[in-house]
């Protein structure tokens, strides 16, 4: 999305006399997000006392050399996954430093709607973008992208929590979830007071690094269709008891899984045989 369309869409949000009380400060956003690029997802931008940066309603992310130490830790996490380049961007655009803000928000008749409108901007610069990986940075985040919709049937329409409606698929074989193509780890915050501890860090730290170094596209579309084969044998056995299709479905789950160790062990003799 190009700026003048993004400030475009924010300013009908900021001056909607119905969001009014929300937006008593300018909105925030990054100018760009980098294609195909890693990209962290937090909640929100925080309050500054900085008053120069007040009077801004965009801001560069630089690759290195960052010192505030919000972007020096995905600096830094980007380096340790040797993830190559990576961007940011936050589900919203108000200021806000504690996220019960959020809560308050919601309180008010018009809250869900300013959020949401918020959340299709987002949702649109996210896809615009075409990440490789997506980290999720903030535990809270995840119910806003989706990931915790519900889809029972005779769901009324306002308790499916469904906000971006982004579709995440669980991969055993990636150990993250999927949208579309792209892996998806959701995660905590990796700075300040609600940060992952150092174990968890390494630990995801080396998840990503692994999932970077060894997915392509190819794998990626075998491992999707193996999270498609799932939900159709779920589908057979949970609720219509078609157990022949599930008994289908089980073998072409058998076919997929041989398929992908096949074309993993391959990849990993390629990778050997080059000295990589």
């Amino acid at each position: 999305m190009e700026q003048t369309d993004i400030e475009s869409r924010l300013n009908a949000v900021w001056h909607n006399p119905e969001y009014a009380i929300f937006c008593q400060s300018p909105y925030y956003y990054p100018r760009e997000i980098l294609p195909a690029a890693l990209l962290f997802v937090g909640m929100n931008p925080s309050e500054s006392k900085d008053k120069s940066e007040l009077s801004e309603n965009s801001y560069p992310v630089n690759q290195s050399g960052n010192t505030h130490p919000f972007f020096k830790a995905y600096e830094k996490f980007a380096l340790d996954c040797c993830a190559g380049t990576w961007s940011h961007i936050d589900l919203f655009y108000f200021r806000k430093t504690e996220q019960k803000d959020i809560g308050s928000i919601l309180e008010k008749k018009e809250g869900a709607g300013f959020l949401y409108e918020q959340l299709l901007i987002t949702r649109d610069r996210i896809i615009a973008a075409q990440p490789k990986l997506i980290v999720v940075a903030n535990a809270g985040a995840a119910g806003f992208m989706g990931r915790d919709k519900r889809t029972e049937p005779n769901i009324p329409a306002n308790q499916r929590n469904e906000w971006m409606n982004l579709d995440f698929y669980w991969s055993q074989e990636l150990g993250a979830y999927l949208w579309n193509d792209v892996p998806v780890f959701f995660s905590s915050m990796l700075s300040g007071q609600r940060a992952l501890d150092k174990g968890s860090y390494e630990l995801l730290a080396w998840q990503v690094s692994n999932v970077l170094a060894m997915v392509d596209h190819k794998m990626l579309s075998i491992i999707k269709s193996l999270a498609d084969i799932r939900k159709q044998k779920h589908f057979f056995v949970k609720d219509t008891q078609q157990y022949d299709l599930a008994s289908q479905a089980r073998e072409s789950e058998k076919e997929l899984q041989m398929k992908l160790r096949e074309y993993r062990y391959n990849k990993t003799a390629l990778a050997v045989t080059s000295g990589i």
